[in-house]
């Protein structure tokens, strides 16, 4: 039996009740075999916990579906000189969260992301649309609050939301692994 395999049985992985369109998710944790709880998390979407100690405040993930959900999220008017709800998340995360992980589906990487333009069909859609080049704003945005450590969070993307629970996984088994590291007696 490997560390992770024992890690996996043992998790449970918390997931926001405000969280929608997470079928893909339960679905891939379930097949996986990992227990699962839906449950109000006061920071981000996604952490976890073990029978004898919660991650809640240590290791969150905020999940952004798509580009056009994180642009929305960051174009959300406000008056000035107020900032809006995911900047004020994202600085509140960066005073009591060790590791803040904002987690993009539908882009493979921040590359990917700053090319990424809305497809015609959506801009003829929604007759709002101004923009069709919202990755390179979120590209933007996202290198800006990350400069100089501002808020203290790393960018991870995964292109297919088939993959996002085996991420999920990941992020949580490597957190979990340094931290026992980390209070293991010193020899």
């Amino acid at each position: 039996m490997s560390e992770k395999s024992d890690f996996c049985k043992a998790v449970v992985i918390l997931l926001d009740t405000r969280e929608q369109d997470i079928a893909h998710i339960t679905g891939a944790l379930d097949k996986y075999g990992v227990r699962f709880d839906r449950c109000k998390l006061d920071l981000g979407d996604i952490t976890f916990e073990l029978p004898t100690r919660t991650f809640t405040q240590s290791c969150v993930i905020e999940r952004k579906a798509d580009p056009d959900e994180l642009y929305s999220n960051i174009m959300e008017k406000v008056k000035p000189p107020q900032i809006g709800r995911l900047e004020k998340e994202l600085d509140a995360a960066s005073r009591s969260i060790n590791q803040f992980t904002m987690l993009i589906e539908g882009v493979g990487s921040m590359e990917e992301l700053k090319a990424y333009c809305v497809p015609d069909w959506k801009m003829k859609a929604a007759q709002a649309r101004v923009r069709s080049d919202i990755g390179a704003i979120c590209y933007a945005r996202l290198r800006a609050w990350q400069a100089a450590n501002r808020y203290n969070f790393r960018v991870e993307c995964v292109r297919d939301r088939a993959n996002t629970a085996a991420r999920v996984l990941d992020e949580f088994y490597y957190y979990f692994h340094n931290y026992r590291a980390a209070i293991a007696p010193r020899r």
